[in-house]
């Protein structure tokens, strides 16, 4: 069963299977049929959609964000019996800031796929230059083979992207710097110590490669993986699947 789900002021696609021991929070444009099916191949876990980053207040961007996480991981541990929990590139940062914070002993393992937040200094030593270099990373992830129309899953991606960036093009640039600014590093050790920790990176992903994430998680107690898919995954594809 799938179902949109209000947490606040904001509308968040959710499945509701009838048992689930996992919760699995997806990246930006995974929505729409993109989520339908992902939830369709994971009828045993709990997962959510993208968080609508597009329409919170900037200056509250990454409070709201954790807020409605939290809110989210409380609701389905009472629901549900959650041991684990999956967050896949952009939703790295809340789900990893919220989890530090909550402190919820029920959640014993917590996995990272291509996470944001984990590569800011290699990125540059300020706001612009970060921001410059993501958006190259981004084109090059684009031009991927990966990322090609014609594979099942990508289009919708796309589609949902495209139309997000045309209805709220005078964001863009604020969103995209904040992303690039995401520093999770404080809150992955806290969390490290509190849940066991697995990050899979990919050596050829352009926007957070493997080499970079293992620099900033170094010294800490996680287990750290790198696949070799050759690109930044879109999730709703096959080999995104295949991946989960």
């Amino acid at each position: 069963m799938l179902q949109h789900d209000t947490m606040g002021d904001y509308k968040i696609e959710m499945s509701i299977p009838v048992a689930a021991s996992c919760l699995l929070f997806l990246g930006v444009g995974q929505q729409g049929s993109s989520f339908r099916s992902i939830a369709k191949d994971f009828p045993d876990t709990v997962v959510v959609g993208p968080l609508p980053y597009h329409l919170f207040p900037q200056a509250k961007f990454e409070d709201i964000a954790t807020k409605i996480i939290t809110e989210i991981i409380e609701k389905n541990v009472t629901s549900y019996h959650i041991e684990s929990v999956i967050a896949e590139s952009q939703s790295a940062p809340g789900v990893v800031q919220a989890l530090a914070r909550m402190q919820c002993g029920q959640i014993k393992n917590v996995v990272l796929m291509a996470p944001l937040g984990l590569n800011k200094s290699a990125l540059g030593n300020d706001p612009a230059m970060r921001y410059k270099e993501l958006i190259l990373r981004s084109r090059q992830f684009w031009l991927h083979k990966n990322q090609r129309i014609s594979i099942t899953g990508n289009r919708n991606t796309l589609t949902n992207i495209v139309w997000s960036f045309l209805r709220y093009w005078r964001r863009f640039r604020d969103d995209y710097t904040a992303g690039a600014n995401q520093d999770i590093t404080q809150s992955l050790s806290l969390l490290a110590s509190q849940s066991h920790v697995t990050i899979y990176a990919d050596s050829g992903d352009s926007l957070f490669p493997y080499n970079e994430i293992a620099k900033a998680v170094q010294g800490l107690p996680i287990s750290l993986h790198k696949t070799s898919y050759g690109s930044h995954l879109n999730r709703a594809t096959p080999l995104g699947i295949k991946e989960l």
